[in-house]
């Protein structure tokens, strides 16, 4: 078995550690949602300081970890949300505004494109992201490194909570998650009535929806605010 296979078997079990372990048993939600989320790393979390190679580490994660290979919208989504869940996790910042599907950062887009680290391919109608093969062993190596551990377990995080029941992987949950995330970050409430006032102002052009607010119910919204508050995510 070649080196890079093992190394990769050895990072997609780290990734899937926290995943799976409940899988075997009745799951409890309220023990893996207690163990996953917790309190804000208070540590330096990122030593990797290489802003290609940290995104190509969240692609490789977010792809492994969920079972899809996604594109810019979803990593758009995917480093404002796992910013918000652990501030200063990435090297670099990127300034997001509110967009049609979520976040959205052009230079952060430029980072995606012209990153050395990942390709792009075609599936079906859409544009996706995977690392490249000529560089997949030395992202492989960035995940596997001890010093990293924490950058990687921050990612893990986001992933976790995408797993879980009432987003179940799917984008539009994703999608509402990155809204309520943004709209708590620009007006630090948690309040129903003011996040869902937001969603009204928030513009889209989405097939059959103007605003954020027609395409998510203020029920769906009010429970991903619950979510994110028994997680410590929002305060």
């Amino acid at each position: 078995e070649a080196l890079g296979d093992k190394k990769q078997k050895a990072i997609s079990t780290e990734v899937g550690v926290s995943i799976n372990k409940y899988t075997n048993d009745e799951t409890n939600y309220d023990a893996l949602v207690a163990e996953t989320f917790g309190e804000y790393l208070p540590k330096k979390v990122n030593n990797i300081n290489d802003t290609h190679k940290e995104l190509a580490a969240l692609v490789y994660l977010m792809n492994n970890g969920l079972g899809a290979n996604y594109g810019n919208v979803a990593f758009q989504k995917g480093v404002f949300n796992s910013s918000f869940i652990t501030p200063n996790l990435y090297s670099k910042k990127h300034d997001f505004v509110n967009h049609n599907f979520g976040t959205f950062s052009k230079e952060l887009a430029d980072d995606l494109s012209r990153n050395p680290y990942l390709k792009t391919k075609k599936i079906g109608d859409k544009e996706v992201y995977e690392i490249e093969p000529s560089k997949k062993k030395e992202i492989l190596n960035v995940l596997s490194s001890p010093e990293n551990k924490d950058f990687v377990s921050s990612i893990n995080k986001l992933i976790d909570l995408y797993r879980l029941p009432f987003i179940n992987k799917e984008t539009n949950k994703m999608e509402l998650l990155n809204s309520v995330l943004k709209i708590h970050s620009d007006l630090k409430t948690t309040d129903i009535e003011i996040i869902y006032q937001a969603m009204k102002d928030w513009k889209i052009k989405q097939t059959g929806f103007n605003t954020k607010a027609e395409k998510f119910s203020k029920q769906d919204t009010q429970q991903m605010i619950e979510l994110l508050l028994r997680n410590n995510i929002l305060r």
